[in-house]
């Protein structure tokens, strides 16, 4: 009996282990609070537009990913994560059959946006483009890309020495970063569409760019090294905070203690 007890009391355990870790796998923001996301789409709508009648072929692939009319995605989220959709309906996931509108903020967002961009002669369409999809850490293309509760964007390997606190508002965060699958999609049709309009701009890109071991992956080290040198410093005030002491205790002595003791 008693046997029987504790599996009973263990198998509850777990399963409430298993929903607080269900709960803490990933909460993407709002489509709308998806800030890269939103950058990229508008970028890709504004390089639609500067496609001349020789590529409406690649209008017409832009289709599953941005509607170059208003620059609102056509990829929504759904219930399932579903991100294609069938021949019916457009707007429609395949997984659940279940009608998704695009979010009226996040329109108007890429709409004002990018007609905006788009009167500035200034700025070069595919420029802007592969801009919107850059690491802001690493500087290069994201790479298997997550987002954060606070709607900043990273590579995967930059999240991972985080200490639940986004490098750049500082926003904390209990749950681990989510998958940013929209914006790996974006990323993946503005390279595509780099290489078929301009090629040679790509290559000369990526030759120019640092090595790994040069200034661009310095920075990304710095900047993780300064985020660590942050929870250090907030750890061991907490360290020093925490013990009692008279004037004639040596401060450094208690500092070195408390580091050692991390």
């Amino acid at each position: 009996m008693g046997c029987s007890s504790s599996r009973s009391t263990g198998a509850v355990l777990i399963q409430e282990n298993n929903n607080n870790s269900s709960r803490r796998k990933s909460i993407a923001p709002e489509l709308s609070k998806n800030r890269a996301v939103i950058d990229s789409a508008k970028a890709l709508a504004v390089l639609a537009q500067s496609l001349g009648p020789e590529n409406e072929n690649v209008k017409d692939a832009l289709e599953g990913i941005v509607d170059p009319a208003n620059g609102s995605p056509l990829h929504y989220w759904s219930c399932k994560g579903c991100t294609t959709h069938n021949g019916a309906s457009r707007n429609q996931c395949v997984s659940c059959n279940e009608v998704k509108d695009p979010s009226d903020e996040m329109k108007l967002a890429i709409e004002d946006e990018s007609t905006a961009e788009s009167n500035d002669d200034s700025s070069d369409p595919l420029d802007e483009a592969l801009a919107s999809v850059e690491c802001p850490i690493c500087f290069e293309t994201y790479q298997d890309p997550v987002v954060l509760p606070c709607g900043h964007s990273f590579c995967t390997e930059h999240t991972l020495s985080l200490d639940d606190k986004c490098p750049f508002c500082r926003e904390e965060f209990a749950d681990r970063p989510a998958e940013n699958a929209h914006l790996a999609m974006n990323a993946k049709a503005i390279l595509s569409l780099g290489e078929i309009i301009d090629p040679d701009r790509l290559t000369i890109r990526d030759a120019i760019k640092p090595l790994p071991d040069q200034t661009t992956s310095e920075e990304g080290n710095k900047e993780l090294m300064r985020q660590e040198q942050i929870r250090l410093d907030e750890q061991l005030a907490r360290e020093l905070q925490g013990r009692e002491y008279d004037h004639t205790d040596n401060v450094i002595q208690l500092a070195a203690e408390a580091l050692f003791n991390m």
